[in-house]
Formats: C-alpha cells, sequence, structure tokens
C-alpha cells in the first residue's frame, strides 16, 4: 500500500514539474497605467494602475493595484503575424467609451482577443465608429 501511494506522489510530482513551464508561459503578469475609465465585458473600471494575467483556461484575470477592482473575462486566442516585440494592452474606443479588448505578450506569436460585452456589441450594431487605444505593458 506504501509503495503504491509513493509512485502516486512520484507520479504527480512529474507532472506539475511537466506543466509548469507551460503555466507560467501562459500566465504572465502584465502591469498597466490606464488614463481614462473601461469597460471589461460588462463591467465599468475606473482609471487607474490595473494588472493583467492571462491563463491557460482562456480567462484573463484584470485587478487594481489597490484590489478594489477585479473583473475575469473570457478570451480568444488572437494569432500574431510576428513575435510581438513588446507587450501591450489594447482598446476599442467608441466615442468616450473604452472596451478591454486584446493583450499582446512580448515574445510570444499569440495573443489574447477578449470577448465583448453587451455595451460594446450594441455600439457596433448602432455603426458607432470604432478607433484603437493601445497601451504599453510593463
Amino acid at each position: 500500500m506504501k509503495k503504491h501511494g509513493v509512485a502516486v506522489l512520484a507520479a504527480l510530482a512529474v507532472l506539475v514539474a511537466l506543466t509548469m513551464p507551460s503555466f507560467a508561459q501562459h500566465a504572465e503578469l502584465m502591469k498597466i497605467d490606464v488614463p481614462f475609465n473601461f469597460i471589461v465585458e460588462n463591467q465599468r473600471m475606473p482609471e487607474g494602475q490595473y494588472t493583467i494575467q492571462p491563463s491557460r483556461n482562456g480567462t484573463v484575470l484584470i485587478r487594481s493595484v489597490d484590489g478594489k477592482f477585479t473583473s475575469t473575462v473570457l478570451s480568444l486566442p488572437a494569432p500574431l503575424a510576428a513575435t510581438a516585440t513588446e507587450s501591450q494592452v489594447v482598446f476599442y474606443r467608441y466615442g468616450d467609451h473604452y472596451f478591454l479588448a486584446q493583450l499582446w505578450m512580448q515574445g510570444q506569436n499569440t495573443g489574447r482577443e477578449v470577448l465583448k460585452g453587451r455595451a460594446e456589441s450594441e455600439l457596433a450594431r448602432k455603426g458607432v465608429r470604432r478607433t484603437l487605444a493601445s497601451l504599453a505593458a510593463h
């Protein structure tokens, strides 16, 4: 019985060791200073300093540095034609409304596309002109 338990623990240790590099690659923490209020899917976020952390399961965690505002949103892989030379966060701007849209991590050739919420979908449906606002992340 003890031999079986040791074998299971050893197998789990190997599994964790093999998956850690993969997780670290997809879980890079980005820091960003956002100079405007913005919307993440359906949640309003005030201007300020944020950390953004994509995960392997496709979710993205956005948290204000002071811990007062947190949001988790689903995202999809967004392939790039070349490897990103810098980390950046892209917002779609409709009039005076900003929506978190894309994340690009330095050294990777795949970013993340954040799913649209109701407000953004409604503005797009109405034909409101969309522009891009890109902020460097560190």
